[in-house]
């Protein structure tokens, strides 16, 4: 438990000092400690209150200033808040992303399969038109069959080319809000290393 809230247990592993009853509610083995060790935890932490039973340790004095567990808390939720903001101004997830670049390419994939169509219909309508035994019927319905390839073919590649667009706005508007939090909670961060 030391060790991960800073203290150094190497300084304790010497210690001849018996264990005593913390004289908080916690009862077993939870409530052996070194009395100096309960002293280092309380000044650690700000307050002479049990983590784990909430109940005041009989015998220690509160500190009189913050220890550096508050100071360490509040820390943590202001790196809380800074990663739930980040993590909100991501517009897609892996999901979204993988689903986004579906689309795009199936679309890409209809765009080049109706521009070969369109090119196929271009060649029927020229080979249609100039032959001397085409009727005027023949030579209109390729003229349509033309034609709607061709709209399919610009539907087609306008979609693309809006969904690529609207994608790479998103990433940049995002990536913009991204840098202007990390810029508030490095300067945040400076205030707060000043002020200690």
């Amino acid at each position: 438990m030391f060790a991960i809230y800073g203290i150094r247990p190497q300084e304790y592993f010497g210690n001849r000092e018996n264990l005593k009853q913390s004289e908080c509610s916690c009862r077993g083995t939870l409530a052996k400690i070194h009395v100096s060790c309960l002293h280092e935890w309380v000044r650690y932490r700000g307050t002479n209150r049990c983590e784990i039973c909430h109940t005041q340790f009989q015998g220690v004095t509160p500190p009189e200033t913050p220890g550096i567990m508050d100071r360490e808390a509040s820390r943590l939720l202001a790196i809380a808040a800074i990663s739930w903001q980040l993590d909100r101004s991501r517009p897609f997830t892996r999901k979204k992303r993988a689903a986004m670049a579906a689309v795009i390419v199936f679309l890409v994939i209809v765009t080049c399969v109706t521009s070969l169509l369109t090119v196929s219909a271009d060649r029927e309508y020229e080979s249609v038109s100039t032959s001397p035994f085409s009727s005027k019927e023949d030579v209109d319905e390729s003229n349509v069959v033309f034609s709607i390839c061709i709209a399919f073919t610009f539907f087609c590649a306008t979609m693309t080319i809006g969904l690529i667009l609207i994608w790479v706005g998103m990433e940049c508007c995002f990536q913009m809000q991204r840098r202007a939090i990390l810029r508030t909670a490095s300067a945040r961060l400076l205030r707060n290393i000043n002020t200690i």
